[in-house]
C-alpha cells in the first residue's frame, strides 16, 4: 500500500469518527498533489529505451575485414576467413604476409643503421669476432711450422698455443654475450617500433629510405 492509500484509509476513519470534517475535494487534489501520487517526478524519468539498446551489428551478408587479420595472412582482403578461402586464396594470403614481413624486416634494420649506438656496438661485436678468428687462425699457424706444440703443450711452442687458443675462446664467447646483453635489446625495440606502425606507414617510410639512397648514389657519380 502506498503513502497516499494510508493517508487517505485514516482520513476516512478519522470522518467516520467525527474527530475530523469531511476533506473538500479541493483538499483531496491538494493531498494528491502533495504526495505526488505513484507518478515519477520528472527529474527521475527513465534511461532512454534507445540509449540501453546494444550496438548494431554488422549484418549477416557484410564482411568486416580487419588489416591486422590481413596482414598476419588468417583473412583475405575480400574478408574470408582462411578455412573459407580457396586454394589460390591461401596461397595469396601466405604470399602476402610474408612480403608483409620481409618489408617489416628490412624497416627494422633500416632503423637500426640510422642508430649510432647500434654502429657502435655492431663494430665492438665485430672487433670480438674478428679477434676470435684472427687468434684460432695462430693456433693452426702454431701447429703447422711447430708439430710438437701439439703433442708437448709444456713445450713453449705448445705454451703459446694453450694461451692463443684460450685467448681465443675469450673473444668469442665475450662477443656472443656482448651481442645478448647489448645488440639484441636495440633489435627488439627496432621490431616493436615497426609492429606498432601500420602497413602504411611501413611503406612511405621504406620508400623515403629508397628516395634517400638513390640521391646519395647519385651524389656520389658527380
Amino acid at each position: 500500500m502506498s503513502l497516499r492509500d494510508t493517508i487517505e484509509a485514516a482520513r476516512k476513519e478519522a470522518e467516520e469518527a467525527g474527530s475530523v470534517p469531511a476533506a473538500s475535494p479541493k483538499a483531496s487534489k491538494a493531498g494528491e498533489a502533495a504526495d505526488g501520487g505513484d507518478k515519477p517526478h520528472a527529474g527521475f524519468t527513465r534511461r532512454s529505451v534507445t540509449r540501453a539498446r546494444p550496438a548494431r551489428e554488422a549484418a549477416s551478408g557484410v564482411r568486416v575485414v580487419s588489416s591486422e587479420k590481413v596482414r598476419r595472412g588468417s583473412q583475405s582482403a575480400s574478408g574470408k576467413a582462411e578455412s573459407e578461402m580457396t586454394k589460390e586464396e591461401r596461397k595469396a594470403a601466405r604470399n602476402a604476409r610474408r612480403d608483409e614481413e620481409d618489408r617489416r624486416a628490412t624497416l627494422s634494420r633500416v632503423l637500426l643503421n640510422q642508430r649510432s649506438e647500434f654502429r657502435k656496438s655492431q663494430r665492438v661485436w665485430w672487433a670480438l669476432i674478428g679477434s676470435g678468428l684472427v687468434i684460432t687462425l695462430v693456433t693452426w699457424a702454431i701447429t703447422y711450422f711447430y708439430p710438437e706444440a701439439a703433442t708437448n703443450p709444456s713445450s713453449p711452442a705448445g705454451i703459446v698455443m694453450l694461451v692463443a687458443i684460450v685467448f681465443a675462446y675469450v673473444a668469442i664467447i665475450a662477443a656472443f654475450v656482448y651481442d645478448w646483453r647489448k645488440v639484441r635489446p636495440l633489435r627488439r625495440a627496432a621490431d616493436a617500433e615497426v609492429a606498432s606502425m601500420s602497413s602504411k606507414k611501413v611503406m612511405a617510410l621504406l620508400e623515403a629510405d629508397a628516395k634517400q639512397l638513390e640521391q646519395e648514389g647519385k651524389a656520389k657519380k658527380k
